[in-house]
């Protein structure tokens, strides 16, 4: 079973109802931690990588930032460009962007959706996109294990998801990337969400 084309018609096929989930636990739980990536970029582009329907990037343009979102639905895409953003689809493995283009990647919850094997190719491919001393901002499920999963709430399709620790994710990232801050939150799900804010190493 391929992966990427369930990941794709999970998102296609419920599109807007993800749509409104996103927007709520951005309002919810998300916003403070979207500010603290912002205050910590020098320049105002930003790439959403995985940016779904777009409800963190509006929220970066309204606050007169350059974004950009990348995600692999077309329809997220789609509603994105419903919002009045830029976004193209695009596999976050092979990103078509300019070198150091960008002075901020967000992928919230994003990496989430990747074979723990492939995530290596991922970070390159941010490196790549990001100016030296670049911000990511990060968040992942906390847990082991990986895999497809179905969900009731989304009947008929399965989505990838892949479970890190905290010091996963520093070996991921540690030799490219400086930690910023890290944190926790519940977001009213059973999983603990880990956030962090890397700078890249220049």
């Amino acid at each position: 079973m391929d992966y990427k084309e369930e990941l794709k018609k999970a998102y296609n096929q419920y599109a807007k109802k993800f749509d409104e989930k996103f927007q709520r636990r951005f309002q919810d739980f998300i916003r403070p931690e979207a500010d603290a990536f912002l205050e910590h970029l020098s320049g105002k582009k930003i790439l959403d990588l995985g940016s779904g329907a777009g409800n963190h990037a509006k929220y970066f343009q309204n606050k007169e930032f350059d974004v950009l979102c990348v995600d692999i639905s077309e329809e997220m895409v789609n509603l994105c460009q419903e919002k009045g953003l830029r976004a193209e689809v695009m596999d976050m493995e092979n990103l078509k962007l300019p070198e150091k283009s960008f002075d901020g990647v967000w992928a919230y919850t994003s990496l989430i959706h990747i074979p723990k094997k492939d995530i290596p190719r991922v970070i390159e491919e941010v490196v790549k996109v990001l100016e030296p001393g670049g911000i990511l901002g990060l968040a992942v499920k906390e847990g082991s294990g990986e895999g497809l999963e179905s969900d009731e709430r989304y009947p008929d399709t399965k989505r990838w998801f892949s479970y890190f620790t905290s010091d996963e994710i520093k070996q991921l990232f540690g030799n490219l990337f400086e930690l910023i801050s890290e944190s926790k939150t519940k977001e009213g799900y059973r999983h603990e969400f880990m956030r962090f804010l890397f700078r890249a190493r220049a």
